[in-house]
C-alpha cells in the first residue's frame, strides 16, 4: 500500500508528513529521505501498536505493506522570490528586492 509523503526542506533536515488518514498525521525530520523514511515507519508501527490501535483508518495500512511515494512541498526548497536559494544573491535580484541599492541615482 503506497502513502503520499510531503517532504519539505528545513533549515538543515527535511521534514515528512502523511495527511488524511484516520485521526493521526505522523511528521518526522531527518537528514535524509532515508532517515525520514525509517523514522516514519517506527512512528507509524508505534502508534498502530499503542494509542492507535483502534483508529481504523491506520488499521488498512500493515506496517509491513506500506511503501512511499514522496511529494516534494516546492515552496521550502526556494526562497521568497520563487528562485533556487543558490541565485538568489546574485546582484540582479538583490536589486530588484530591494537588498541593495544602486550607488548612484537611477534615472
Amino acid at each position: 500500500m503506497k502513502l503520499a509523503v510531503i517532504l519539505e526542506k528545513g533549515d538543515r533536515e527535511l521534514w515528512g508528513r502523511i495527511e488524511n488518514i484516520g485521526r493521526f498525521m505522523p511528521v518526522v525530520a531527518g537528514e535524509s529521505k532515508q532517515i525520514v523514511w525509517e523514522r516514519l515507519i517506527d512512528l507509524i508501527k508505534d502508534y498502530q501498536a499503542n494509542e492507535g490501535r483502534d483508529d481504523k483508518a491506520w488499521k488498512k495500512y500493515p506496517v509491513d505493506k506500506i511503501s512511499f511515494s514522496f511529494l516534494y512541498d516546492l515552496q521550502s526548497f526556494f526562497c521568497r522570490s520563487g528562485l533556487p536559494k543558490s541565485i538568489q544573491n546574485s546582484r540582479t535580484i538583490r536589486y530588484k528586492f530591494g537588498t541593495i541599492k544602486a550607488t548612484y541615482p537611477q534615472e
